[in-house]
């Protein structure tokens, strides 16, 4: 049964030889003991996080330093949040309603179109009417006479006075 705090074998007083480390040897070595090793390099280790640990310090101050402007900016947008809103609202009314002013303008002006056009045709239609029917009594006029310049041209033989080649 031998553990690391177990004592130096014991030598029978008649041998003639002698543990090779003495009391004084091995008290020498005790701090080379596991707990004592271990402990030494905690020690160290520790000394060596120590300034690891002042930066995770500063590193955590400033993100919560930057967490704190964050909601501090945060609660501003979200206090003047409304004023924004009304703001954009307000814009878009006016958008809408000039918008609306706009479509009604165009609305009028292709109705007044419309019905410029709608006129005008009426009115060409009735002087197209009124010129054709023109055409119809001048030219009805104009054959009534002719017919009667024919007829008195042959009733009574006048041979050069006629207005239409057909008298012979």
């Amino acid at each position: 049964m031998s553990s690391w705090n177990a004592p130096p074998p014991t030598y029978d007083a008649h041998s003639t030889l002698t543990p090779y480390l003495q009391l004084p040897h091995l008290l020498s070595l005790t701090w080379l003991a596991y707990p004592i090793l271990s402990l030494l390099f905690v020690a160290f280790r520790l000394q060596l996080s120590i300034g690891d640990a002042e930066n995770a310090v500063a590193s955590a101050k400033d993100n919560i330093i930057s967490a704190c402007k964050a909601a501090e900016e945060a609660a501003t947008s979200a206090a003047s949040m409304p004023r924004y809103m009304a703001i954009a609202t307000n814009e878009q009314f006016s958008d809408a309603v000039n918008a609306s002013m706009r479509a009604a303008r165009a609305a009028l002006v292709l109705s007044l179109t419309a019905m410029e056009a709608i006129i005008n045709f009426i009115i060409d239609l009735y002087r197209s009417t009124l010129l054709c029917f023109l055409e119809l009594v001048v030219r009805g006029g104009l054959a009534i006479l002719i017919g009667a310049v024919d007829e008195v041209c042959k009733s009574y033989g006048i041979f050069g006075f006629s207005a239409s080649c057909s008298c012979r």
